[in-house]
């Protein structure tokens, strides 16, 4: 989306400031902004947008929703706990992206 290259160069000179919590509130930002975007053009556009361009949408929709869920739940609750030296909400949104992929990957190869 045209928004991602200013939200992203932003969190990089958050980043080099050293305004961690910054970057990542920005780009959640800018993340929650266009979905909330799809939420809305889906209620106005008859039949809805995923659905016009094709189910197969849900499954990248549904996953950006749930890994905003499990940066947040990482925010709210700071485990100590880690996982091969990462913490446990940033393994399981590695886990759930790669498991993402996979679904995204098998639903559009068995479509052609």
């Amino acid at each position: 989306p045209p928004r991602s290259t200013p939200s992203n160069s932003s969190a990089a000179s958050d980043v080099y400031k050293r305004q961690v919590d910054m970057a990542v509130s920005n780009l959640l930002g800018s993340v929650a902004f266009n979905i909330s975007l799809l939420f809305i053009m889906e209620l106005v556009m008859d039949g809805g947008v995923l659905t016009a361009l094709g189910i197969e949408l849900l499954i990248p929709a549904i996953a950006v929703v749930v890994m905003i869920a499990i940066v947040v739940m990482g925010l709210i609750y700071r485990s100590q706990k880690s996982f091969l030296y990462v913490g446990i909400d940033s393994f399981a949104l590695f886990l759930f992206y790669l498991i993402s992929l996979w679904l995204f990957f098998k639903s559009s190869v068995t479509k052609f």
